[in-house]
This record gives structure tokens, sequence and C-alpha cells, in this order.
């Protein structure tokens, strides 16, 4: 099975590719476990651009992403894990791909990994804590399904067809979208989880 190790280094902090050199790579040479492919994102959707395009090859891969939620929800929308539109467009004729992620937490909330391992008081920025995945990986511990949620979007007039997106952390409707839409625009000037809240204390 393929192995692969993504980072997104603009997210969150902007430490994934540090964190990733000084403490992925070498945590996966102590346990001589070599990865096929080692990458970072480039742009917006590149990570499961990649992650569909090595499906082309292969029915399962393991992903060790370096991220936060934003970068594993392009790798869900982009693969065929729900039969979406990489089997239309990679992969027409096999069954969905299983994709095992062993998520690193890089972003800014890492809500999905925080629920995985829930932490402990002042844990949350050790280099301890954001290997747990990793190692449980690398001890052979089972892991866990996620859970998804396909939700279809009505189209605004003049559009074709509805759009599906699939959701492996978070699904809500106007409220957490218009806090994400807004907080976006203020990650360079707040690039941690207080830009998510700066507009309801200024009001």
């Amino acid at each position: 099975m393929p192995l692969l190790v993504v980072y997104n280094p603009i997210c969150g902090s902007r430490s994934a590719k540090s964190f990733t050199e000084d403490h992925i790579l070498p945590l996966l040479y102590q346990h001589n476990v070599a990865a096929d492919l080692i990458v970072a994102t480039g742009h917006a959707g590149h990570a499961g651009e990649l992650i569909a395009d090595c499906l082309r090859s292969t029915v399962d891969l393991t992903l060790i992403l370096v991220s936060g939620d934003g970068t594993l929800h392009e790798v869900i929308n982009n693969c065929n894990i729900t039969g979406g539109r990489a089997a239309k467009e990679y992969r027409v004729d096999l069954p969905p791909a299983q994709i095992s992620v062993v998520l690193v937490p890089a972003g800014t909330a890492n809500a999905l990994y925080s629920s995985l391992f829930p932490p402990a008081e002042g844990e949350v920025s050790t280099v301890e804590y954001k290997l747990r995945s990793l190692k449980a990986f690398l001890d052979g511990k089972e892991g866990v399904p996620l859970s998804l949620s396909v939700t279809t979007l009505l189209s605004p007039a003049g559009e074709e067809s509805p759009r599906t997106i699939v959701s492996g952390v978070v699904t809500s409707t106007a409220l957490h979208a218009s806090i994400l839409y807004d907080s976006e625009k203020l990650r360079h000037e707040y690039p941690g989880i207080e830009r998510y809240f700066r507009r309801m204390l200024e009001e």
C-alpha cells in the first residue's frame, strides 16, 4: 500500500514544513518506514488533486496529512471515498478507494484531531501531542472509521445542477459558513484561533 506524506505549508501557523522535516520524517526513518511521496501543497485543492491522481493506479493508500481541517476536506471531496468525482474522472470501473489518513494537526483549530485525541490542559502545542496519530499508526494500532456526511446544496438561478459536498468534520448551515468566510479575511493579521471570534468581539 503506497504511503504519502502531504503537508500544507500555509495552514495554521505555517509550521507544517518544518514540523514534517524535524519530526515526522525522522520518526518514519527510525521505524524503517519509507514514504513513496513527500510533497507540499501548492494551491487550493492541490491535496485533493494529488490523492486523486494517486488513485489512478491503486485502490488503497495511506496518507500522512500534515494540515488543518480544510485540507482534509479537500481530500475527502476530490477522491473516490464516496463514489464522487474521482469515480467519474479516474477510476470508472473500480470500487471506492480505501484511504487511511494519519492526521497530524498543523491547522488553526484542528477540530477533527482534537476530537479523536482530546488534549490534556496545556498539551495542544507540544510535539508529543501532535505526533499521537502518527505514533499510533507506526505502532500498528487499528484506526477508526471517519463518519462522513453528504450534503447537496441547491443551485442558484442559472446554474445547471446542485452542488454536493462531503463533510468529515463539521456540518452546519449559515452561521458556521459566515464565521469561516469572515475569519479567512483575518488569517494574516490573526493567524490563531482568535480570528474566529474577532468579529463578534468587535461588535
